[in-house]
């Protein structure tokens, strides 16, 4: 499982400190290494929105960048050019799963 802790200008993943520069990096590095990963993350009641929508858009960006690479190497189309059994193929091998967590501290 994939951890993040958002603290106000602070990223932390499984514990280690990340940069702001390098989520996107470390993210698409980890869903490569670990095949059943799920993200879950934490949003600290003092994180900006800015920082919210940061960390989701990237996630999501992520993902959709991984099924296009992926749609491309097996069907030569990218993802949203695929017939429906074409992109299910392509969601089950990086399917979206991340829960959000709100917390106080």
């Amino acid at each position: 499982m994939i951890c993040i802790l958002l603290l106000p200008v602070r990223y932390f993943f499984n514990g280690t400190k990340v940069q702001f520069d390098d989520f996107k990096d470390f993210i698409l590095h980890k869903i490569l290494v670990m095949p059943d990963y799920c993200i879950k993350y934490h949003i600290h009641g003092n994180s900006t929105y800015a920082e919210y929508i940061f960390i989701v858009s990237t996630i999501m960006q992520v993902i959709h960048e991984l099924r296009n690479n992926y749609s491309f190497e097996v069907y030569q189309r990218i993802y949203e050019n695929l017939e429906w059994d074409e992109a299910k193929v392509i969601r089950e091998r990086f399917p979206y799963r991340v829960v959000e967590i709100p917390i106080e501290l």
